[in-house]
Formats: structure tokens, sequence, C-alpha cells
């Protein structure tokens, strides 16, 4: 059992940052971080492509029938009756709360973000994105129970988080 969020400061600048499943070892941890730095909320265009520093969100509307379960973290479909089109991604804020896939009930963003072992230093860069009611996806790991798709579905909201190369 190692000690998840100690971080040592050494010489030079350099921080070790110890986390669940990983070491980190740099003048900032969270610029390991696999996500883009987001610092602001930023609309959405749906459909469209929005860019993000060194990333970018396509957004497509597409029917049923064309749902593929694509087993990429960083792909999601989602009901688009229940999501909207006026989608925002932001970093996360204090208090914020969804109700990831599979659960009946809300939970704390933080305790989920802990529950799922993401590093603390790479939790302030974790993608958010929110329909005006709700965080719809907690981007690279789940989505909202309530804006699954389900039998009932007719369009769907398909989102893809991509680095720019």
């Amino acid at each position: 059992h190692k000690p998840a969020g100690k971080i040592i400061t050494l010489p030079d600048g350099l921080i070790f940052a110890i986390e669940y499943d990983r070491y980190l070892l740099g003048s900032d941890p969270a610029a390991l971080s696999p996500f883009p730095a987001i610092e602001k909320e930023c609309a959405l265009r749906v459909p469209g492509t929005t860019a993000l520093p060194g990333w970018q969100i396509v957004a497509d509307i597409l029917k049923r029938e064309q749902f593929v379960d694509e087993g990429n973290s960083y792909t999601e479909c989602f009901d688009l009756a229940r999501t909207g089109d006026k989608l925002t991604i932001r970093p996360r804020r204090p208090g914020d709360r969804f109700q990831p896939l599979g659960m009946s009930q809300l939970k704390k963003l933080n305790q989920f973000m802990i529950d799922s072992k993401i590093p603390r230093a790479w939790r302030r860069r974790v993608p958010i994105v929110c329909s005006p009611e709700q965080i719809i996806w907690v981007a690279g790991w789940r989505i909202d129970e309530r804006v699954k798709v389900t039998g009932n579905t007719r369009n769907m909201l398909r989102l893809e988080l991509k680095k720019v190369t």
C-alpha cells in the first residue's frame, strides 16, 4: 500500500509525486497529465470541432442505428435528447456532482476521481463536459447515467477527444 498523493520537493525545482499506480517526476506533476490545460469554461461546437490546447473535441450527431461502442475512453455516445446541443467543456469545480454510469445516485466528482485512482496532480486537468443541467462526461473515465444511449434513443451525440499531432 503506497501513500498515494504524497509529494516530495527535490533540489532544482523538481517534484517527486507518488500516485496510485505510478510515480511522477518533474517540475510540475500536472504537466505530465495526458489532458489539455483547460483554464475556463468553453462552449462546444455541436456538431463541429472545438480546439483545446494541443487537443480537439469533435462532436457529431448520429442516428441510433449508427451506434458503435468504440471501446475507447476518449470517445463516448450520448442520447442527444437528454444532452441537448448547448454543451461546454471546463475544469472541475468545488462541489461538482454527477451520476456515474451504472449508479443510481449522485456522487461527488472529487470522490469519483479518488475512487477511480485519477492521480491528484491530474484532477484539475481532466476535461468535464457539461450540458446546462449537469455534468455529462468526465472525459477519459465515465459518462453520466442520465444521458446514456438507450433503446428509446433516436439521435445520438458522439464526442471524441483527440490529441492534435
